[in-house]
Protein backbone atom coordinates (compact mmCIF):
# COMPACT_ATOMS: atom_id res chain seq x y z
CA UNK A 1 0.00 0.00 0.00
CA UNK A 2 1.85 3.32 -0.85
CA UNK A 3 1.82 6.06 1.56
CA UNK A 4 -0.86 8.39 0.88
CA UNK A 5 -3.48 5.83 0.53
CA UNK A 6 -2.45 4.87 4.23
CA UNK A 7 -2.78 8.04 5.35
CA UNK A 8 -6.03 8.52 3.76
CA UNK A 9 -7.78 5.44 5.26
CA UNK A 10 -6.33 6.29 8.71
CA UNK A 11 -7.80 9.89 8.26
CA UNK A 12 -10.79 8.67 6.64
CA UNK A 13 -11.18 6.67 10.62
CA UNK A 14 -10.23 9.61 12.21
CA UNK A 15 -12.64 11.53 10.96
CA UNK A 16 -15.71 9.23 12.09
CA UNK A 17 -13.99 9.16 15.57
CA UNK A 18 -14.02 12.42 15.54
CA UNK A 19 -17.81 12.58 14.35
CA UNK A 20 -19.05 10.25 16.55
CA UNK A 21 -17.31 12.03 19.57
CA UNK A 22 -19.63 15.08 18.73
CA UNK A 23 -22.81 12.75 18.39
CA UNK A 24 -21.85 11.04 21.59
CA UNK A 25 -21.15 14.41 23.84
CA UNK A 26 -24.32 16.06 22.74
CA UNK A 27 -26.05 13.13 24.52
CA UNK A 28 -23.80 12.88 27.45
CA UNK A 29 -25.23 14.92 29.65
CA UNK A 30 -28.63 13.40 29.25
CA UNK A 31 -27.47 9.51 29.71
CA UNK A 32 -23.75 9.70 30.55
CA UNK A 33 -23.48 5.80 31.42
CA UNK A 34 -24.31 5.28 27.79
CA UNK A 35 -21.86 7.75 26.37
CA UNK A 36 -19.06 5.77 28.57
CA UNK A 37 -20.68 2.32 26.94
CA UNK A 38 -20.55 3.95 23.47
CA UNK A 39 -17.04 5.47 23.64
CA UNK A 40 -15.56 1.89 24.53
CA UNK A 41 -17.92 0.07 21.48
CA UNK A 42 -16.28 2.67 19.07
CA UNK A 43 -12.56 2.05 20.23
CA UNK A 44 -13.22 -1.68 20.53
CA UNK A 45 -14.72 -1.25 16.61
CA UNK A 46 -11.49 0.54 15.73
CA UNK A 47 -8.99 -1.79 17.24
CA UNK A 48 -10.79 -4.52 15.46
CA UNK A 49 -11.05 -2.80 11.95
CA UNK A 50 -7.08 -2.50 12.23
CA UNK A 51 -5.67 -5.44 14.16
CA UNK A 52 -5.57 -9.04 12.24
CA UNK A 53 -8.66 -10.64 12.55
CA UNK A 54 -7.18 -13.36 15.07
CA UNK A 55 -7.18 -11.19 17.90
CA UNK A 56 -10.34 -11.40 20.21
CA UNK A 57 -10.70 -7.59 21.57
CA UNK A 58 -13.78 -7.77 24.48
CA UNK A 59 -15.02 -4.69 26.73
CA UNK A 60 -15.19 -4.94 30.23
CA UNK A 61 -12.91 -7.09 32.26
CA UNK A 62 -10.45 -7.58 34.46
CA UNK A 63 -7.06 -8.84 34.87
CA UNK A 64 -6.17 -11.66 37.22
CA UNK A 65 -2.67 -12.98 38.03
CA UNK A 66 -2.20 -16.41 39.38
CA UNK A 67 -1.40 -15.47 42.88
CA UNK A 68 -5.19 -14.27 43.03
CA UNK A 69 -4.49 -10.77 42.50
CA UNK A 70 -6.93 -8.50 39.93
CA UNK A 71 -6.69 -5.18 38.16
CA UNK A 72 -9.40 -2.73 38.03
CA UNK A 73 -12.22 -2.94 35.82
CA UNK A 74 -10.38 -2.31 32.26
CA UNK A 75 -12.39 -0.99 29.49
CA UNK A 76 -11.14 -2.62 26.10
CA UNK A 77 -8.53 -5.59 26.07
CA UNK A 78 -7.12 -7.40 23.24
CA UNK A 79 -6.30 -10.88 24.22
CA UNK A 80 -3.69 -13.55 23.18
CA UNK A 81 -5.08 -15.41 19.82
CA UNK A 82 -4.71 -18.44 21.65
CA UNK A 83 -7.06 -18.00 24.37
CA UNK A 84 -10.01 -20.34 24.50
CA UNK A 85 -13.32 -18.75 22.93
CA UNK A 86 -15.12 -21.01 25.74
CA UNK A 87 -14.31 -18.40 28.48
CA UNK A 88 -13.63 -15.34 25.77
CA UNK A 89 -17.03 -13.67 27.96
CA UNK A 90 -16.35 -14.52 31.28
CA UNK A 91 -14.99 -10.79 32.16
CA UNK A 92 -12.13 -12.27 33.99
CA UNK A 93 -8.30 -12.89 31.75
CA UNK A 94 -5.40 -14.28 33.52
CA UNK A 95 -2.70 -11.84 32.88
CA UNK A 96 -1.59 -14.43 30.28
CA UNK A 97 -4.41 -13.65 28.14
CA UNK A 98 -3.60 -10.17 27.34
CA UNK A 99 -1.53 -8.66 25.14
CA UNK A 100 -2.85 -4.78 25.33
CA UNK A 101 -4.94 -3.08 27.70
CA UNK A 102 -7.11 0.45 27.32
CA UNK A 103 -9.16 2.97 29.24
CA UNK A 104 -11.28 5.00 27.59
CA UNK A 105 -12.32 8.37 28.07
CA UNK A 106 -14.89 10.81 26.31
CA UNK A 107 -13.21 13.74 27.22
CA UNK A 108 -10.07 13.52 29.22
CA UNK A 109 -9.52 16.01 31.84
CA UNK A 110 -6.00 16.26 33.69
CA UNK A 111 -7.82 14.57 37.28
CA UNK A 112 -8.15 11.32 34.75
CA UNK A 113 -4.13 11.17 34.12
CA UNK A 114 -3.02 9.96 37.72
CA UNK A 115 -5.25 7.31 38.06
CA UNK A 116 -4.07 5.90 34.34
CA UNK A 117 -0.97 6.05 35.94
CA UNK A 118 -1.77 4.50 38.94
CA UNK A 119 -4.14 2.00 37.17
CA UNK A 120 -1.23 1.32 34.73
CA UNK A 121 1.54 0.66 37.64
CA UNK A 122 -1.62 -2.02 39.21
CA UNK A 123 -1.88 -3.78 35.83
CA UNK A 124 2.12 -4.11 35.22
CA UNK A 125 3.07 -5.58 38.34
CA UNK A 126 0.67 -8.61 37.91
CA UNK A 127 2.58 -10.18 36.11
CA UNK A 128 6.46 -11.37 37.35
CA UNK A 129 9.79 -9.50 35.87
CA UNK A 130 11.32 -11.31 33.29
CA UNK A 131 14.88 -10.54 33.19
CA UNK A 132 18.05 -11.80 31.34
CA UNK A 133 17.83 -9.47 28.09
CA UNK A 134 17.39 -5.00 28.03
CA UNK A 135 14.43 -5.83 26.18
CA UNK A 136 12.54 -7.89 28.61
CA UNK A 137 13.34 -5.72 31.62
CA UNK A 138 12.77 -2.75 30.34
CA UNK A 139 8.51 -3.43 29.04
CA UNK A 140 6.67 -5.43 30.65
CA UNK A 141 4.54 -8.13 28.20
CA UNK A 142 1.15 -6.12 28.55
CA UNK A 143 0.49 -2.77 26.56
CA UNK A 144 -1.26 -0.66 28.54
CA UNK A 145 -2.87 2.75 26.81
CA UNK A 146 -5.38 5.76 27.41
CA UNK A 147 -7.87 6.15 24.33
CA UNK A 148 -10.07 9.58 24.27
CA UNK A 149 -12.40 11.14 21.73
CA UNK A 150 -10.97 14.68 22.95
CA UNK A 151 -9.74 16.77 25.84
CA UNK A 152 -10.22 19.26 28.37
CA UNK A 153 -6.37 20.64 29.39
CA UNK A 154 -5.57 24.11 30.04
CA UNK A 155 -1.87 23.31 30.04
CA UNK A 156 0.27 20.61 27.76
CA UNK A 157 -0.43 17.12 28.26
CA UNK A 158 2.96 15.72 27.97
CA UNK A 159 4.24 18.19 30.76
CA UNK A 160 1.09 16.60 33.13
CA UNK A 161 3.11 13.39 31.91
CA UNK A 162 6.63 14.07 32.39
CA UNK A 163 5.20 14.95 36.02
CA UNK A 164 3.46 12.55 36.83
CA UNK A 165 5.94 9.93 36.01
CA UNK A 166 8.47 11.09 38.10
CA UNK A 167 6.52 11.29 40.82
CA UNK A 168 4.59 7.77 40.96
CA UNK A 169 6.53 5.73 37.98
CA UNK A 170 9.74 3.80 39.31
CA UNK A 171 10.91 1.88 37.09
CA UNK A 172 10.79 1.99 33.19
CA UNK A 173 8.84 -0.94 32.64
CA UNK A 174 5.98 0.42 34.55
CA UNK A 175 5.41 3.59 32.43
CA UNK A 176 2.07 3.55 30.23
CA UNK A 177 2.40 2.86 26.38
CA UNK A 178 0.78 5.14 24.81
CA UNK A 179 -1.95 8.12 25.46
CA UNK A 180 -4.08 8.69 22.52
CA UNK A 181 -6.05 11.69 22.41
CA UNK A 182 -8.33 11.08 18.58
CA UNK A 183 -8.45 14.76 17.82
CA UNK A 184 -5.06 16.16 19.18
CA UNK A 185 -1.83 14.46 19.40
CA UNK A 186 -1.12 10.81 20.49
CA UNK A 187 1.57 10.02 22.97
CA UNK A 188 4.14 7.29 23.05
CA UNK A 189 6.72 6.02 25.03
CA UNK A 190 10.37 5.25 24.53
CA UNK A 191 12.91 3.92 26.34
CA UNK A 192 17.00 3.86 25.08
CA UNK A 193 21.09 3.41 26.26
CA UNK A 194 24.22 5.14 26.31
CA UNK A 195 26.84 3.59 24.34
CA UNK A 196 29.95 4.50 25.74
CA UNK A 197 32.64 4.60 22.65
CA UNK A 198 32.28 5.65 19.20
CA UNK A 199 32.96 1.86 18.11
CA UNK A 200 29.63 1.24 19.78
CA UNK A 201 30.10 -2.78 20.81
CA UNK A 202 34.27 -2.87 22.23
CA UNK A 203 35.06 -1.55 25.26
CA UNK A 204 37.47 1.01 25.06
CA UNK A 205 41.56 -1.25 25.36
CA UNK A 206 38.97 -4.23 25.82
CA UNK A 207 38.61 -3.91 29.01
CA UNK A 208 35.50 -3.60 31.28
CA UNK A 209 33.63 -0.37 31.44
CA UNK A 210 34.54 0.78 35.25
CA UNK A 211 32.06 2.75 37.75
CA UNK A 212 29.33 1.22 35.81
CA UNK A 213 26.95 1.86 39.17
CA UNK A 214 27.68 5.64 38.89
CA UNK A 215 26.23 6.34 35.87
CA UNK A 216 22.59 7.08 34.40
CA UNK A 217 23.10 5.97 31.28
CA UNK A 218 19.33 4.45 30.94
CA UNK A 219 17.41 7.33 29.02
CA UNK A 220 13.40 7.13 29.05
CA UNK A 221 10.59 9.47 27.22
CA UNK A 222 7.58 10.89 25.87
CA UNK A 223 7.47 10.86 22.13
CA UNK A 224 4.34 13.72 21.13
CA UNK A 225 2.92 13.69 17.74
CA UNK A 226 1.90 17.35 17.76
CA UNK A 227 5.12 19.89 16.73
CA UNK A 228 6.27 16.91 14.03
CA UNK A 229 7.74 18.10 10.84
CA UNK A 230 5.71 15.47 8.79
CA UNK A 231 1.83 15.24 8.85
CA UNK A 232 0.40 13.08 11.23
CA UNK A 233 -2.54 11.09 12.32
CA UNK A 234 -2.82 10.05 15.75
CA UNK A 235 -4.69 6.66 15.10
CA UNK A 236 -1.99 5.79 12.42
CA UNK A 237 0.79 6.43 15.27
CA UNK A 238 -1.04 4.32 17.63
CA UNK A 239 -1.42 1.41 15.21
CA UNK A 240 2.63 1.20 14.54
CA UNK A 241 3.55 1.29 18.01
CA UNK A 242 0.53 -1.71 18.98
CA UNK A 243 1.77 -3.36 16.11
CA UNK A 244 5.73 -2.94 17.13
CA UNK A 245 4.29 -4.31 20.91
CA UNK A 246 2.33 -7.56 19.28
CA UNK A 247 5.63 -8.26 16.90
CA UNK A 248 7.62 -9.29 19.95
CA UNK A 249 5.21 -12.48 20.37
CA UNK A 250 3.61 -12.54 16.63
CA UNK A 251 6.56 -12.75 14.05
CA UNK A 252 3.03 -12.45 11.24
CA UNK A 253 2.93 -8.60 12.17
CA UNK A 254 6.31 -7.69 11.86
CA UNK A 255 5.76 -7.33 8.04
CA UNK A 256 2.72 -4.91 8.82
CA UNK A 257 4.52 -2.79 11.59
CA UNK A 258 7.00 -2.02 8.95
CA UNK A 259 4.78 -1.26 6.51
CA UNK A 260 3.16 1.34 9.06
CA UNK A 261 6.67 2.65 9.97
CA UNK A 262 7.92 2.79 6.05
CA UNK A 263 4.80 4.78 5.37
CA UNK A 264 5.79 7.68 7.70
CA UNK A 265 4.25 6.41 11.13
CA UNK A 266 6.83 6.28 13.48
CA UNK A 267 7.45 9.02 16.83
CA UNK A 268 10.23 11.91 16.07
CA UNK A 269 12.77 12.77 18.12
CA UNK A 270 12.78 15.32 20.85
CA UNK A 271 11.34 14.25 23.81
CA UNK A 272 12.70 15.30 27.32
CA UNK A 273 14.65 12.68 29.16
CA UNK A 274 14.50 11.04 32.52
CA UNK A 275 17.38 9.25 33.21
CA UNK A 276 17.90 5.81 35.40
CA UNK A 277 21.00 4.04 36.68
CA UNK A 278 21.70 1.00 35.73
CA UNK A 279 20.87 -0.22 38.77
CA UNK A 280 17.51 -0.93 37.73
CA UNK A 281 19.04 -4.01 35.54
CA UNK A 282 19.52 -7.21 36.80
CA UNK A 283 23.17 -8.23 37.14
CA UNK A 284 23.25 -10.43 34.19
CA UNK A 285 22.17 -7.38 31.92
CA UNK A 286 24.66 -4.68 33.93
CA UNK A 287 27.63 -7.24 33.58
CA UNK A 288 26.75 -7.47 29.79
CA UNK A 289 26.61 -4.15 29.27
CA UNK A 290 30.09 -3.62 31.21
CA UNK A 291 31.15 -6.11 28.09
CA UNK A 292 28.62 -4.13 25.18
CA UNK A 293 29.41 -7.61 23.26
CA UNK A 294 25.44 -8.11 22.68
CA UNK A 295 24.56 -4.68 22.43
CA UNK A 296 23.03 -3.79 19.03
CA UNK A 297 22.06 -0.81 17.03
CA UNK A 298 19.00 0.06 14.31
CA UNK A 299 18.42 -4.18 14.08
CA UNK A 300 14.98 -4.51 14.53
CA UNK A 301 13.84 -7.08 17.36
CA UNK A 302 16.79 -7.14 19.26
CA UNK A 303 16.25 -7.91 22.75
CA UNK A 304 19.77 -6.05 22.92
CA UNK A 305 18.88 -3.12 21.38
CA UNK A 306 20.12 0.20 22.51
CA UNK A 307 17.08 2.23 21.46
CA UNK A 308 13.59 0.79 21.54
CA UNK A 309 10.76 3.55 20.21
Amino acid sequence: MRRPELHRFLSLASDELSAEYRRITSRSKEDPGTAGDETEAMWKETLRGWLPDYYPIVTKGRILNQNGKSSPQIDVLVLNPAYPRRIREKKIYLTSAVVAAFECKTTLRKRDLIRFYQNCRRVKNLLGVSRGTIFRELFAPIYYGLFALSSRFSGDIISECERIDKRIIPHPREMPDALCVADREIILTAKSNLVFDKEWFEPADRAKIRELQNLKPVWTGYYPSSGRKHPFVPLGLLIQSLYYHLGWRDTHIRDMHNVFEDTGFRADTGASVRRWPYSIYSKLVQDEFKLQSKLTNGVRWSEWSVLYI
